[in-house]
């Protein structure tokens, strides 16, 4: 949907715009495989918490835990009427009432703050958290505060013409300089070519990349194992 909508900011038909989305499908596809059967098959402990390169595949993890705690532990022993985890489901409540709530007060009592205020959005944003640490959601913010405000706000005809490309541009960029880096300079050194500076060393040095709790865990657990009375 959203290069849907940049296309339609640029003003290019949606028939080509979906031409173009089914080959980069047809050809992101193709290209995955062969890119992840490579990574596996010549990187030495690929997925491993400690490997040295940083391909710990943060997202993998995130679906295997997933799958144990809804398959192998099972719905009812995790968020079941006696499970220790049961009102978890009390947000579906809450994130049906949100919206009304923004609703009422942008629209009834005339709160023009809660009119750009989204729920779902920000849920959205909360269930991204893991394996999202604290620097990818105040990147965020900083950038799309100054761009999808400020600029909006002050240097509109900038902003309408360039805002998005720009977006797609970045994107492109960081894909294209991490083919550079990898294809020209780590790959003919077997990824002995290392360069250490502040830029690329200050995320490791945070609490989140440490793993670092913010309160131990209790000794016995937060809850009865499962099956205990």
């Amino acid at each position: 949907m959203f290069k849907t909508k940049l296309g339609h900011y640029m003003k290019i038909a949606p028939r080509q715009i979906f031409f173009v989305q089914i080959l980069s499908i047809l050809v992101n596809s193709v290209i995955q495989i062969l890119a992840k059967n490579y990574l596996r098959d010549h990187i030495p402990d690929v997925c491993d918490p400690a490997q040295a390169q940083k391909f710990v595949c943060p997202s993998v993890v995130i679906f295997y835990t997933a799958s144990i705690i809804w398959g192998a532990i099972g719905v009812e022993r995790s968020f079941g009427p006696k499970s220790p985890y049961r009102w978890l489901f009390s947000g579906l409540v809450v994130g049906a009432v949100l919206p009304l709530i923004t609703w009422f007060t942008s629209r009834k009592l005339k709160w023009s703050t809660m009119r750009i205020v989204s729920a779902p959005i920000i849920f959205v944003g909360m269930s991204l958290a893991p394996p999202a640490s604290g620097i990818n959601f105040t990147s965020a913010i900083v950038v799309g505060y100054f761009f999808q405000y400020w600029m909006r706000k002050h240097r509109l005809d900038w902003w309408s013409r360039y805002n998005f490309v720009l977006a797609g541009a970045l994107d492109f960029g960081t894909v294209l300089s991490s083919l550079v880096i990898y294809f020209l300079l780590q790959m003919p050194k077997n990824g002995a070519l290392e360069l250490q500076w502040w830029g690329n060393q200050v995320d490791v040095q945070t609490a989140d990349a440490q793993g670092t709790p913010l309160l131990e865990a209790p000794v016995m657990g937060f809850a009865p194992p499962p099956g205990a009375s």
